[in-house]
């Protein structure tokens, strides 16, 4: 049930606060030697149990930010939630293809790698810290809540 609490803290705009509950409980199997998650929380049933694996879904749809506006990810949000974390890499499978995004946190400037399946198209926001987008930016924009908003199809961008 883990992964319906950290959804429920979301969803209710507490990401930040989701993110360190997830550090906290999964500290001690992230490190362990083994590759897997446990079942319990002590090691007792499996060492490799699916349903400990929820929160990597909370965490690509909340932290990642992607999540489908549309079936099958034809059309897709991409807005990220940095928190205190400096970096994020991660991967979502569509039918159309793998949704790709690296975002770097540095001195107060966000860097974006987006990818872009084939035959679909994204709302990508990149959040305004310190930075300011360039009057040239090479790709048209809107500011919406402290955000770029970007309108995107299939390729490959650095925002």
């Amino acid at each position: 049930m883990e992964k319906y609490v950290l959804d429920a803290l979301c969803e209710m705009g507490y990401i930040e606060e989701a993110a360190q509950r997830m550090k906290k409980r999964y500290r001690e199997m992230v490190e362990y030697d083994y590759s897997t998650l446990w079942e319990y929380w002590d090691k007792g049933g499996t060492l490799n149990h699916a349903w400990s694996g929820g929160p990597l879904i909370t965490m690509s749809k909340y932290i990642a930010g992607i999540r489908p506006l549309d079936t099958a990810y034809q059309v897709f949000e991409i807005k990220p939630h940095m928190g205190s974390l400096n970096f994020i890499k991660c991967a979502v499978p569509s039918v159309k293809g793998d949704i790709l995004l690296e975002i770097t946190k540095t001195d107060g400037q966000i860097d974006m790698f987006v990818t872009i399946p084939a035959h679909s198209q994204a709302e990508v926001y990149l959040q305004l810290t310190n930075q300011e987008l360039p009057q040239n930016a090479e790709y048209t924009y809107t500011l919406t809540d402290g955000y770029a908003k970007f309108i995107l199809t299939e390729g490959t961008y650095y925002l």
